[in-house]
Parts: C-alpha cells; structure tokens; sequence
C-alpha cells in the first residue's frame, strides 16, 4: 500500500472502532454485513482504497440510530457528518479522509419467508428502504475478524454471504469476481468465444470491403488493461461513423454467418434500442453504436443531444417501452407521439442524426450509450485516427488517443474494481417480442 492507502485504513479503523464503542453505549444490536463482512470472510482486511463500512441494524432501531446514536459518533469524533438516506459520510477532522457508512435494517420474519427471497435486496440507490432484508434477527450472533479487530455478525453468515454475493469464497483471486456463479462464469467464457468469433467476422469484411469501425468505451479498456475481454464483460462495444453506418450495415446484412442474428431499429417492430446488435443464440455479441458528429460544447451540442434522446422517447413510446425518466417530459412526450406514427418518429430521429455528417463537426457523441453526455462526447480526431491493437488475438482498430479516451471515459482506468462491483448491465438473454419480424 502507498502511504495514503494506509492512512485510509487507519481511518476506516478509527471510525469502525468509535461505532462499536458508542453502538455498546447505547445497547445497540449490531452485525458486520455485506461488503465489509465479505472482506472479513476472505481476506480478513479491508482493500487498498476500501472506505466503507457496512453494518446491520433491527430495522426497530432505525429512527434512534440515526438519530441520537450517530449524534453521538460524530461528537466523539469531532468529523463532518453528511446523511442521505441509509448512507452517512463521515470526514476525519484530521487529515479529511471520508469513510462511508452503509446501514442495513433487518425486519423480523420466519426462516420461510426469508426463502422466498431469490436473492436478498441490498442494490444500493433504489430509495431510502433499499437495505431492508426480509431475514430473521440473526441471534446468537457469530464474530468474524476485519483488520485484526473482533466484529459481531449473522449466524450462519456463509449462506448470506453465498446468497448475496454468489461465488464468493475465492473472489478477490477471481478476475470476473463474485456476481456469477460458477456455472454462469464458465457460460460466460463460452459466449466470450463466441463474441470474438464476431469481431473476427467485422475485421475480415472491414479489410475486404474497406469499412471503418473502432472499438469503444469497455471494449477499448479490456484491450488496453486485459489484452482482450474485462473478464466480467459480455460483448463488445464497436462504434461506426453514422455517414458510414449504411454501408457497414447492408455488408453485415448480407455476409452474416448463419450462426449469428442482426437485430437493427426500424418502425413499429418492438426492438427497444436505437443501435443495431449482433446476437448469437439471442444473447449479444457485438453493440454497434452510431457514432454522431455535433457542435462545439456549448448550446447546440446540448440541444443535439437533447433532440436525440427524445426522438427514443417518442418511438419507444411507440412499441410500448418506456422507462420514465420524468413524468413531466413522459407526459409531453406522450402527446406528440398520439400525433405522429413510428415511421415519422423514425425518420425524423434519422435525419437528426446525420444533421451535421460531412460538416466537419469537432466532436462525435455515442448519443444512445448508457453514459453521461459529457463522458461520451469526445474530439473528432479520437474517432477518425484510430490505432491498432491486440484483442484477444484479434488485430483490431480501437479509439485513437488511447489513453486520453479512456482517462476521459474512466478515470484511474488502470485500477480494476472491487470483486462485488465486477458486473455488465446487460441482460443474460436479449429479449424481444416476435424476434423474426426483424431478424435478418
């Protein structure tokens, strides 16, 4: 560890430390639990750069912990004290270091009804009740060791740990973590192969009929910092100028293996992207993003990223699928889809997107990535010049400026996460209603 890692433990341990104390001073039952416990079960110490610290409460004492009991932690520590919800941060007077608690209720209920819980509740951000775990009080308690310090925690903590983290026995040696099973990590190894075997099919047709692709965003990282796949991953991301989209689109179309299905957006066919997907056995391989030339930072570039993601809107509200993101902008929304069909909806999002092709814009945008406008807005020539690189024994072409793309989309991008934040976002299986209605 370098000295500032060392400083952090120190400090998680001081803050762990002073909430066992004033927990026991004011008879407050309480259990190491989820990441914090998974630390202590495997490794027996917190991770370089680790700065949470995870405990279970009876959901009874909520509204006196986070009340009276934490006053009290923050007085005996003179820190800063943030609170939202379940997550309270804590700022070391000293040497300004945070540390994060993360609280977990447990509510009362029989070993029966726990059960009928695939898998405990414990995603963090979805409302304030989101660590209310369906599980019995979990007397006697057990103790685990974290950092050389004795911590109380469930009985029988091995299933939590097992039915909240999956394989998690050896995930800090394991590269894809502890999301999967081990039966789920060897299918996803096959897919892998079978994701490779499609890129393979792009970089030959790319080389014969003179396409141009680059990988993106993940797909770029997994190149640089693993050589190939990030271990967890489940397809790869390849981006493709929209002026140039057409044209790689009908060559796919036409030399496809049969092994593979193209999945592309057209009008009034339930297919909930605005990309076009190459699958095998419905599951995804390759995402092949459009990539949109816009403006300069600034108004326009706003109002073209705006315009792009309402055009979705309105054609998901089409073909019945709509997360809503607004009630305000759903319900506007709504109204100008009644008077427009699918078609037009999709017309005009075309056109929107080829707004500024052959304009020499400055910067390109993955308008329909999952990431922020800001991370996926980036500098005309880190598409145009490209460079080439190994992926998984594929010679390929990935984002130019390699290092200042992944910075700008990652950060310290060369540190891998924790075992338990090892996940793609993607569903197993890629599912859609009447799938031959577009399958090509």
């Amino acid at each position: 560890m370098n000295k500032r890692s060392v400083t952090h433990a120190a400090t998680v341990d001081y803050f762990a430390a002073v909430w066992a104390h004033v927990a026991k001073e004011f008879g407050v039952s309480w259990y190491l639990y989820d990441t914090s416990l998974l630390c202590a079960a495997t490794i027996g110490n917190t991770p370089e750069n680790y700065n949470e610290i995870t405990v279970a409460i009876h959901a009874v004492d909520r509204a006196r912990v986070m009340g009276e009991v934490l006053t009290r932690l923050q007085d005996c520590t003179n820190c800063l004290m943030s609170r939202n919800g379940l997550t309270v941060t804590c700022t070391h007077p000293s040497n300004l270091e945070n540390v994060v608690f993360r609280f977990g209720l447990l509510r009362p209920c029989s070993p029966e009804e726990a059960k009928t819980d695939a898998r405990l509740r414990a995603t963090h951000g979805q409302g304030k009740d989101a660590y209310d775990h369906p599980i019995p009080y979990p007397e006697p308690a057990e103790t685990v060791t974290l950092n050389g310090v004795s911590y109380p925690t469930f009985a029988n903590y091995e299933e939590y740990l097992a039915e909240r983290f999956l394989d998690y026995e050896t995930c800090f040696e394991d590269p894809m973590g502890c999301n999967l099973t081990r039966e789920e990590k060897a299918e996803l190894s096959e897919h892998q192969k079978n994701c490779i075997e499609a890129l393979q099919f792009i970089e030959e047709l790319s080389q014969k009929y003179n396409l141009k692709y680059r990988l993106l965003a993940g797909s770029v990282l997994g190149a640089v910092r693993h050589g190939g796949f990030i271990p967890w991953d489940d397809d790869i991301d390849v981006g493709i100028c929209i002026e140039d989209l057409p044209l790689f689109e009908e060559m796919v179309q036409k030399h496809l293996p049969k092994k593979f299905q193209l999945f592309c957006r057209q009008a009034g066919v339930y297919y909930p992207r605005m990309f076009t997907k190459i699958c095998c056995n419905n599951r995804c391989c390759i995402d092949l993003f459009p990539l949109i030339p816009v403006p300069a930072e600034g108004v326009r570039a706003k109002m073209s990223w705006f315009f792009g993601r309402f055009w979705r809107k309105l054609h998901y509200i089409k073909i019945g699928h709509y997360h809503d993101e607004s009630f305000r902008m759903k319900g506007i929304a709504k109204c100008i889809a009644f008077f427009l069909s699918d078609e037009q909806i999709m017309r005009f999002a075309d056109a929107h997107d080829r707004r500024y092709a052959h304009k020499n814009a400055p910067n390109y945008v993955n308008m329909y990535s999952i990431y922020s406008r800001r991370v996926e807005t980036v500098p005309a020539q880190w598409v145009k010049k490209t460079v080439r690189m190994d992926f998984a024994g594929v010679n390929v072409p990935v984002m130019g400026c390699t290092d200042e793309y992944l910075t700008h989309m990652y950060g310290d991008y060369m540190t891998q996460p924790f075992p338990w934040k090892r996940t793609h976002r993607h569903a197993a299986r890629f599912n859609i209603a009447d799938m031959e209605d577009f399958m090509r």
